[in-house]
């Protein structure tokens, strides 16, 4: 299994995804493909513009990966393909949002809705079709999902906390994180939820696997 990463100045994590073939960035900046059973980069893109892009989605129907261009401007993806590694597009798309991520299972895509707590879920073409009221938390970082649950990653001033909802968008629990770094994105691996920080009092990205019961 692979993930694909967003590295800035070579050091700071900013979002990341994984899918069992492959996974997959504002200012320039690069990806970089991740074997997960070694941790070794792989693959590395040039430098591009994709605004922010705190967060990134897979698509295995299509092979892509969408990239969120976060509050920077909030109507935009960025299409990369994970094979390449370069931008094949950039769209503009009906839901204004900071985070992304996407179920193969239900075909959706959900989306953290710009200036809110809630979330959006979206079909194959980006179209909205139902919000998902959330519950009011600390600073808003990625989504993953799987077809049961949507994780939704919160970092606070001294620890980090997943929302977890289901699909009705009922809080089902929240797993706290007793780790300071500010959280930046969620990607899922086997039965593991896997959160990457940004740790800037040593300029190291942390990798913290959580065990999801």
């Amino acid at each position: 299994m692979l993930l694909t990463i967003i590295v800035l100045f070579s050091l700071i994590l900013l979002s990341g995804c994984s899918s069992s073939v492959d996974e997959a960035p504002m200012e320039q900046k690069s990806r970089v493909t991740v074997d997960l059973s070694t941790f070794q980069v792989v693959q590395q893109s040039g430098d591009m513009y994709i605004a922010h892009s705190n967060d990134m989605a897979y698509d295995p129907y299509n092979r892509r990966l969408v990239v969120s261009w976060c509050d920077i401007e909030p109507d935009k993806v960025g299409i990369v393909d994970p094979d390449t590694l370069t931008l094949s597009e950039t769209l503009t798309i009906p839901q204004r949002h900071f985070s992304i991520a996407y179920c193969p299972e239900r075909h959706t895509y959900v989306a953290g809705k710009s200036r809110t707590y809630d979330l959006a879920l979206l079909d194959d073409s980006f179209e909205p079709h139902t919000l998902l009221t959330g519950v009011e938390g600390f600073v808003k970082q990625g989504l993953e999902c799987d077809s049961e649950l949507i994780y939704f990653l919160h970092s606070a001033k001294e620890d980090n906390t997943v929302f977890v909802y289901d699909w009705s968008g009922a809080l089902k629990k929240r797993i706290l994180i007793p780790y300071e770094a500010e959280g930046e994105n969620l990607f899922i691996m086997g039965n593991r939820l896997v959160c990457a920080f940004n740790d800037s009092t040593t300029d190291e990205a942390v990798i913290c696997e959580l065990t999801v019961d």
